[in-house]
C-alpha cells in the first residue's frame, strides 16, 4: 500500500507498489484522524488518476534561440495528458463521522505501460501514471503508480522471411557461389520474460566460409516534440546458430554437395527481457 499524507490527511492506493494491469480495478481512502479536518474536508478537495507522457528531444539548429546547452545542443521538451479523470470517494455520513473516505476506480483498458527510457544525449521519453489529491487548504498528494499494458490477444502473430540467394564475390569481382537463406518466427506477439523460437533454413553453394549466423532481438524507441524527433535502437538479445558441416563451403572443385537438397532448418530460442 502507497501513502502520502499532509496537514492530518492521508492518502492511501492498495497495491501501489505493485505492477497493476490495466484494465484493473483498484481502491484506497483517504483518512482524517482530526475531526475538524474531516467534517471541512470538502470544502476543496479533488481526487484524480493522471497518466502523462513526457518528451525532450535534443536536436541541433545553426540558428540564435533559446534553449542552448553546452556544446550546442538544443532541447524541445513536451508533456501531454494520456488519461485524466476524477476519482468519486464516498461521501456517506458514515464515512464523514468516521473520517475515512474510500474510493473505487478503474483503470481504462487501453492504457500503455509505464516506462522511462533516456537516451544517453540528453533527451528523455516516459509514460507516468499516479493518483493525486488536490486540497484547498493544504498540500497537494500523490501517489504513483506502475501500470502493465493489458496482455495482448493470444492469436498467433507469424513472421516469414522467403528464400533469399545471395552472391558472394571475392573482392567485390571474382564469384564465389551463392547462399540462400529464408527465416520464420511461429509468433512475433511476444511479452515480457516470454521467448521467440526463429526458424533458419540455410544452403550455402559457395565458397567461402561461414563465420556466424545470428538471431536478434531489436528494440526501437522513438519520440518526438515540436517537429523534431529522437530515435534509439538496441539489441535486447542475441544468439548464435550452431554451426554444422551443412553450413560449410562447397568442394573447391564447384561440386555443389548440397545444390539439390533443400535449405537445411535450424532453430534458435531468443528470450526477451525480464522487466
Amino acid at each position: 500500500m502507497g501513502n502520502s499524507s499532509s496537514n492530518n490527511v492521508f492518502l492511501s492506493v492498495n497495491d501501489s507498489r505493485t505492477c497493476i494491469a490495466a484494465g484493473s480495478t483498484i481502491s484506497g481512502e483517504i483518512r482524517c484522524p482530526d475531526h475538524s479536518v474531516s467534517t471541512d474536508l470538502f470544502s476543496g478537495v479533488t481526487l484524480n488518476f493522471i497518466g502523462k507522457e513526457d518528451v525532450e528531444v535534443q536536436y541541433t539548429d545553426s540558428g540564435q534561440c533559446s534553449g542552448t546547452r553546452g556544446g550546442g545542443a538544443k532541447y524541445k521538451a513536451a508533456t501531454r495528458d494520456i488519461v485524466r479523470t476524477i476519482i468519486p470517494l464516498d461521501t456517506s455520513r458514515n464515512s464523514v463521522e468516521a473520517g475515512r473516505y474510500p474510493f473505487q476506480f478503474h483503470i481504462p483498458d487501453h492504457l500503455p505501460s509505464s516506462m522511462y527510457y533516456k537516451d544517453g544525449n540528453g533527451g528523455y521519453c516516459s509514460i507516468r501514471y499516479k493518483v493525486k489529491l488536490h486540497l484547498m487548504r493544504g498540500t497537494d498528494q500523490e501517489i504513483a503508480l506502475e501500470i502493465m499494458a493489458k496482455p495482448p490477444s493470444t492469436s498467433l502473430i507469424p513472421s516469414v522471411a522467403d528464400p533469399a540467394p545471395a552472391r558472394i564475390a571475392f573482392l567485390y569481382c571474382i564469384p564465389q557461389g551463392s547462399m540462400t537463406w529464408a527465416a520464420s518466427a511461429e509468433n512475433t506477439r511476444v511479452g515480457v520474460g516470454e521467448s521467440v523460437t526463429i526458424n533458419l533454413g540455410m544452403k550455402n553453394e559457395s565458397v567461402a566460409k561461414l563465420e556466424r549466423v545470428t538471431a536478434k532481438l531489436k528494440q526501437t524507441v522513438e519520440w518526438h516534440s515540436s517537429g523534431h524527433q529522437s530515435t534509439n535502437k538496441s539489441v535486447i538479445r542475441s544468439s548464435s546458430f550452431d554451426k554444422t558441416d551443412s553450413m560449410g563451403p562447397c568442394n573447391k572443385d564447384g561440386n555443389m554437395s548440397q545444390a539439390a537438397q533443400p535449405l537445411t532448418v535450424y532453430e534458435e530460442v531468443l528470450n526477451t527481457v525480464q522487466e
